[in-house]
């Protein structure tokens, strides 16, 4: 075997079956042994995002250019069990929380005004990856041992140890209850998103391709990288049912972006409304074949580079609006936007008299989700909210009329 030169990092590749691979190399650009071995025996197979992938393997990284640092053989620690003294563990936690990006700002002599230590939840993510690596190392050597070896026990419990250790005590900050727009906010959203609409911040030339895709995100409730994976063939806008189909294409050769957007839940069928419906009919008959390189992509949205809509250009679209729209909430995400589907999804079963469970498994039927999901439950904040008030006035009323009888 060629002699591993630290540091190691990771790049994407994709493979010859079409998947993208989070692939570790060290300063010479080969294959790090190791890493590898972990990354297609134990990450792959779970068929986890892209960016999960590698946010794992970044954290492998960051473990070997430590121990490399300090002069530690990894392999012989694992493999011998002798793992890491208690000094050694904390650096190796202090380590792991370091803002690799502020720290390289830092060494070429720029001004960072980030923080120096990336977020609580992001520190024990890379513990835990750390863990894990290390683990399934450790069990494929102790795999190898004679089960009549006196060292086992001892191996095991250094092992207990060092899992526990590694990810200690993290306290993450909970954050906040995320609510959908209020009626207020939609009616002011659904303006400055109408083409022609004088609050409406975007290039005329682009209006009515960012009108097709929000209220594809407003009125089907779909997440940001489902719209923008969404193809011509999956749309069907004739008829008295227009329909749209989200489909999972993990590893999609026909997709040009370095970062592929990715869906987290299942394919499904989804009902237009006629206004989405037309709002995507305007786009694809009229404005989307001004956009260079169209004819040539399966893809419905399109950038004025000529290439598919990317998620970073989805968000600097939602930052224009934040900031060129006054009364646009300031943390306003597509994820609001699911909310707000959410919270309008159950006013309409409320209104229509829908038994609650039809209402659950219809809602898990159009946000993708499995049929016991309690996902529902998250994604109703605002409507939850108010039905509580309005149960606890009646209550009030009622107590009060008591009172007074």
């Amino acid at each position: 075997m060629w002699q591993e030169i630290p540091p190691f990092h990771t790049k994407t590749i994709r493979l010859e079956e079409g998947d993208e691979f989070a692939f570790t190399v060290d300063s010479q650009e080969l294959p790090v042994d190791w890493p590898n071995l972990y990354c297609v025996a134990h990450l792959r197979p779970t068929t986890m995002a892209l960016r999960t992938m590698e946010t794992h393997m970044h954290a492998v990284c960051m473990l070997h250019n430590w121990a490399a640092g300090r002069e530690i053989d990894l392999r012989q620690r694992i493999e011998s069990f002798e793992l890491f003294s208690r000094e050694e563990l904390a650096a190796l936690r202090t380590e792991l929380r370091v803002n690799l990006n502020h720290r390289a700002r830092q060494m070429e002599g720029k001004n960072s005004r980030g923080k120096s230590v990336v977020s609580a939840s992001v520190w024990r993510a890379r513990c835990t990856a750390i863990r894990d690596y290390v683990a399934f190392h450790a069990d494929n050597t102790l795999g190898r041992m004679s089960a009549r070896d006196s060292r086992i026990a001892e191996a095991r419990l250094r092992l207990a140890d060092f899992k526990e250790a590694v990810v200690g005590e993290i306290r993450i900050r909970k954050q906040t209850t995320r609510e959908g727009l209020s009626d207020t906010d939609r009616e002011l959203f659904l303006k400055a998103i109408t083409p022609g609409d004088p609050s409406n911040p975007f290039r005329p030339a682009h209006q009515e391709r960012n009108y097709a895709l929000w209220l594809l995100y407003y009125d089907a409730g779909v997440r940001k990288s489902e719209a923008l994976i969404v193809k011509g063939k999956d749309l069907d806008l004739n008829g008295d049912a227009p329909m749209v189909t989200v489909h999972r294409r993990p590893d999609d050769r026909e997709d040009p972006r370095k970062n592929t957007p990715k869906t987290k839940t299942l394919a499904r069928p989804l009902p237009l409304t006629p206004r989405l419906a037309r709002a995507l009919n305007n786009y694809i008959t009229r404005s989307r074949r001004t956009f260079p390189g169209v004819k040539k992509s399966p893809y419905v949205f399109f950038s004025q580079q000529g290439k598919p809509l990317s998620g970073s250009t989805v968000t600097y679209m939602y930052r224009q609006l934040r900031e060129k729209v006054p009364g646009i909430p300031a943390k306003f995400s597509t994820h609001v936007l699911r909310h707000t589907w959410n919270d309008r999804f159950g006013d309409g079963a409320e209104e229509l008299g829908t038994p609650e469970a039809m209402e659950k498994h219809a809602r898990n039927q159009s946000q993708g989700w499995t049929r016991t999901s309690e996902q529902g439950d998250h994604y109703q904040g605002r409507r939850i909210r108010r039905r509580a008030r309005t149960i606890m006035l009646k209550m009030q009323d009622k107590s009060t009329r008591e009172v007074e009888e």
